[in-house]
């Protein structure tokens, strides 16, 4: 019914595959990463029940047999404290967890959920990534992975919902032996941009859609 950045970069990728999972005929593989990510993410912003409830569900591929962590795993664990003992990172981090809103753009319904949302301050969203490098050198890792557009769209849904216009922050991690740490704020400047070239291309992808 709604369309997400998810389901947005899905159709931009390819049409095919993206139509084929909301019809129910093709499944994505699972991802390690992914998982990976979706710990951290919990680890740090979740509730001890969710966080429990968590590890129950994905035990198996984030212990082995002997209880002990996998490698990934361990590195996840190594960034969760690191990023722990740090009061700006955490301060970012403390918002509502995973806050759902629904908004309007470009004539559809979109829905959206926030990794940390704060009433009036903020909207964050923590990344756990390789490294902060981008794969094409003529262009930041933020606009190569479209986290530009996923906080445009978080911004301009809070603002349909509750008319603040609000700063947006990642909360970054890497994945190196020595995990690199970052705030960054995406200034509202390089907001404009990314909405607008992904409104030209929504009339296309509503038409597949549909």
């Amino acid at each position: 019914q709604y369309m997400s950045v998810s389901q947005y970069k899905s159709f931009a990728r390819c049409e095919a595959a993206a139509l084929a999972e909301l019809n129910g005929t093709y499944e994505k593989p699972k991802s390690d990463a992914l998982l990976i990510g979706s710990y951290v993410d919990e680890m740090l912003t979740g509730t001890k029940k969710s966080q429990e409830k968590f590890i129950t569900e994905n035990y198996k591929e984030l212990f082995n047999s002997k209880d002990k962590p996998y490698a990934d795993t361990l590195k996840a664990n190594d960034a969760i404290e690191r990023v722990k003992k740090q009061p700006l990172m955490m301060k970012y981090l403390s918002g509502k967890h995973q806050k759902p809103m629904i908004g309007e753009i470009g004539g559809v319904e979109w829905k959206i959920k926030m990794d940390s949302y704060s009433p009036g301050k903020f909207i964050a969203d923590l990344k756990y990534l390789k490294d902060l490098r981008s794969p094409n050198l003529f262009e930041s890792a933020i606009k190569y992975w479209g986290y530009d557009l996923q906080m445009a769209v978080y911004r301009e849904i809070v603002y349909q919902n509750t008319g603040e216009m609000l700063p947006t922050y990642l909360v970054i991690a890497t994945k190196e032996k020595i995990p690199r740490l970052a705030v960054c704020e995406i200034k509202p400047w390089n907001l404009i941009e990314p909405l607008e070239e992904m409104k030209k291309r929504l009339p296309r992808i509503i038409a597949v859609k549909n």
